[in-house]
């Protein structure tokens, strides 16, 4: 499935499939570019961080845990859904980190997000393409939205400003 992505103000993403119907939106909060309101049809997840230091985000839907993102400098990002049982893996691809990937546990690409940035508009365009996988019905519908929060979650580690 092609996606493509669409911004308003830096903060909120309209992601639409190839017929141009909305899938969801994703809304980052200013002050806290960690927490992230995702809406999908009638479902709202929430996304915000957890822990001590703050580098895991846990995905709630209707306050029930839904997904764990963690930070590895090994392993990129590291998804864990809690209906499946493997975790996947979120991270650049290329020397100049404009195309990002999903792979499961045996490296097969779930996923794949490529930034293009436009020059006439100075915001970024993006592309996501999600390959057919074994995920479920509602983590797949989640799924590019998600891969926008990772990307944002990496932008925003390494402009350093957690």
């Amino acid at each position: 499935m092609h996606y493509t992505v669409t911004t308003q103000g830096h903060r909120r993403f309209d992601v639409y499939d190839d017929a141009g119907r909305l899938v969801g939106t994703m809304a980052q909060n200013t002050w806290r570019p960690l927490r992230a309101e995702i809406t999908v049809g009638d479902t709202i997840y929430r996304a915000a961080p957890t822990g001590f230091w703050q580098t895991t985000m846990v995905i709630t839907r209707n306050d029930s845990p839904f997904a764990e993102i963690k930070f590895s400098m090994r392993t990129g990002l590291k998804i864990n859904f809690t209906s499946e049982g493997s975790p996947y893996y979120f991270r650049y691809k290329g020397f100049w980190h404009t195309t990002y990937t999903v792979k499961d546990d045996y490296g097969n690409e779930i996923g794949l997000l490529q930034t293009h940035f436009n020059w006439k508009r100075w915001k970024y365009d993006y592309e996501i393409k999600v390959h057919p996988n074994n995920l479920a019905a509602e983590a797949n519908h989640v799924l590019p939205l998600l891969m926008m929060y990772c990307l944002r979650y990496t932008r925003v580690l390494q402009s350093g400003t957690v």
